[in-house]
């Protein structure tokens, strides 16, 4: 995994660290809940060496994006899936067509 965050943080100019973060997220969204699915659990490793639960780590994706756990209109499942549209736009790798710029 080390040449892809390599070529990831040539490419946007990111210190180690936060390239991590921005992977680590990514595959949570992407792995972790692909694996929820299918009723395999995932243990999450947070930068500070700890270690969180899929479904932690999806409750604080919630509050990090500003939505409560509980919902009037939708159920939490609902909750998570607009929660994770939010942040996987957030981190998304977009090419601005106009500038010629990756970022």
């Amino acid at each position: 995994m080390a040449p892809v965050r390599s070529r990831l943080m040539q490419q946007l100019a990111v210190p180690a660290p936060a390239a991590s973060a921005v992977m680590g997220a990514a595959l949570a969204l992407l792995v972790s809940r692909a694996l929820a699915m299918h009723d395999v659990s995932a243990t999450h490793l947070l930068a500070d060496g700890r270690t969180e639960e899929h479904t932690e780590a999806m409750s604080r994706l919630l509050r990090i994006v500003g939505l409560p756990e509980r919902d009037l209109f939708r159920s939490v499942e609902e909750q998570i899936d607009v929660a994770c549209a939010m942040q996987e736009q957030r981190i998304a790798y977009v090419k601005n067509e106009k500038a010629g710029v990756e970022g």
